[in-house]
């Protein structure tokens, strides 16, 4: 596991309250009982934690822990690859 898929599955657990090493990265977001609430508050955490915006339907779309994991780790790469096209 890098250093990454273990941030997020600590917010997630963080914000929904639950045991270190109880989320998984197959774990299904929703399966959890999150509210919207919480999965905004996960998002902003992950936010200020990478200086990445997430798009505003990943409320909706991101189901599993895998796929919010994913989705920073495309969303880092671009904001790299955005800062050595600048350079």
């Amino acid at each position: 596991m890098n250093e990454i898929e273990f941030d997020i599955l600590d917010i997630i657990t963080t914000v929904v309250g639950l045991e270190a090493g109880t989320v998984t990265k197959s774990t299904s977001i929703r399966d959890l009982g999150v509210t919207s609430m919480k999965i905004v508050e996960m998002i902003l955490m992950i936010e200020k934690k990478y200086d990445v915006e997430m798009p505003d339907d990943a409320t909706y779309t991101i189901e599993t822990a895998e796929q919010l994991i994913a989705a920073v780790q495309r969303l880092i790469k671009a904001n790299q690859e955005e800062s050595l096209a600048i350079n």
